[in-house]
């Protein structure tokens, strides 16, 4: 009820305000809402005084410093605060942006993960992840995050550019027989059944090459271990059957 009657009150006071400025409010009375006194609504009501105006200052420095990435972390920060999380991410976005063509790409590759703890349905993050990664010649991360933007594609069925994806991977990790099999069925699947036989008879010599790796593995174990035993064997038998040694006769 608290809430209800302040939310009404606001509106009766300030209506060209809240038509004007729709999302701040939107955040304020969200707020508002959560509050169980009138000290925790007038403790909001401060915090979104301070945010606006804190937004304000941080739009203006960005302004002037638009190739500064840290300013639009802290600027979609305060967004968070004022629960206004689609504004906050397409900040973190525009931060992305910045610092990749800074070349700051740890920098862009922490703002990635941080969209993607929020929102993980915004697609486009996975390929500029792997693209950082890549920069900074981490197969695996860059593999791993591509592979997850290429299976996306896939599932959307824009099968060009998940062809495209999939490639840039078999670049990256050129042995893995899964990746090679995936790309294949998806040439099957497009009408070009040639590239995709190519395709996946390099993945059965990839897995038959692995195949024989782990069997010799596996016969160099068993052709060992039988060694050892001898080896110990015939260090206990050597112990057990050295010679006293014999004291020397005192001299007189």
């Amino acid at each position: 009820m608290l809430a209800g009657l302040l939310a009404v009150s606001i509106w009766l006071i300030a209506p060209s305000a809240i038509m004007s400025e729709s999302a701040k409010v939107q955040g304020l009375l969200r707020l508002i809402q959560k509050a169980r006194s009138l000290d925790e609504v007038s403790l909001a009501f401060e915090r979104a005084k301070l945010s606006q105006q804190e937004v304000k200052e941080l739009e203006a420095a960005i302004a002037e410093f638009p190739s500064d990435g840290s300013l639009y972390n802290k600027l979609g920060d305060l967004y968070l605060k004022a629960d206004q999380q689609p504004k906050a991410l397409d900040t973190y976005e525009k931060g992305v942006k910045v610092f990749t063509e800074e070349t700051y790409y740890p920098n862009a590759i922490a703002l990635c993960k941080k969209i993607l703890r929020f929102d993980k349905n915004r697609t486009e993050i996975y390929r500029i992840l792997g693209e950082l990664h890549k920069e900074l010649d981490q197969k695996g991360e860059a593999a791993n995050s591509l592979l997850e933007y290429a299976d996306r594609m896939r599932k959307a069925n824009d099968l060009d550019t998940a062809l495209k994806t999939y490639d840039m991977i078999k670049e990256l990790v050129p042995n893995n027989a899964r990746i090679l099999k995936t790309i294949s069925a998806i040439y099957e699947q497009v009408g070009n059944s040639n590239r995709g036989s190519q395709l996946l008879e390099q993945a059965k010599e990839i897995e038959t090459k692995h195949e024989k790796f782990r069997e010799a593995v596996l016969e160099e174990k068993i052709n060992i271990e039988p060694d050892l035993q001898k080896t110990e064997s015939a260090g206990v038998g050597e112990i057990l059957l050295e010679p006293e040694k014999e004291e020397p006769a005192p001299v007189k």
